[in-house]
């Protein structure tokens, strides 16, 4: 009898930790939905916490205040998975409206840009319409592309700069690899800083 028990124990005993994701296996990552399995606008912050469990940190400085007519905007970081997912604090539902990825998460867009790996001037020749943006301040620099349009492309792309005395051209800056990929399809722009 204590033999089956235990290949019962044994069995079942995957099911109780969480999922979480393969972060070395390459997830296919869509403009205005995110993860496949977890689409922005229709997973809930519960659902996430099932499937990648407790060790998150909910990020309350992140907070998004665009006037006083809109909700406070929260991330909660899984950051040794490389994923951060975003919600309104004050939705009942907490659905996720937003999703963020970095190393190590290994992601690949539908349209083959490869987080940590492609650069600007791929993601610029597979968009005739995008633009880079460059935004700096005293403690680092940051390009992105499509941030401005991100509620129209539901993605944005992004890399932080450092240890530069000064900015280099944007034709170099177009060879900068990707570090970051966010994706969101709300409605009003949301800083990416």
């Amino acid at each position: 009898m204590k033999k089956y028990i235990l290949l019962l124990i044994i069995s079942f005993s995957p099911c109780l930790k969480a999922q979480g994701l393969d972060t070395t296996a390459f997830h296919i990552v869509k403009p205005k939905v995110g993860l496949i399995n977890y689409p922005i606008d229709k997973t809930t912050l519960p659902e996430i916490i099932r499937a990648f469990g407790n060790n998150y940190e909910k990020n309350e400085e992140f907070v998004v205040k665009k006037s006083k007519k809109l909700p406070d905007f929260y991330e909660v970081e899984y950051k040794s998975q490389g994923i951060s997912f975003y919600f309104f604090d004050n939705d009942s539902t907490q659905a996720i409206k937003a999703v963020k990825f970095y190393k190590p998460f290994k992601a690949k867009t539908t349209t083959n840009i490869i987080l940590n790996q492609s650069n600007f001037r791929k993601v610029l020749k597979k968009d005739k319409n995008s633009k880079m943006v460059i935004s700096t301040s005293d403690q680092y620099s940051k390009v992105s592309v499509d941030a401005f349009r991100l509620t129209t492309t539901g993605i944005s792309f992004s890399a932080q700069l450092s240890h530069f005395n000064k900015l280099p051209s944007k034709e170099l800056l177009k060879n900068v690899v990707i570090d970051e990929i966010y994706i969101s399809n709300y409605q009003y722009q949301i800083s990416l800083d």
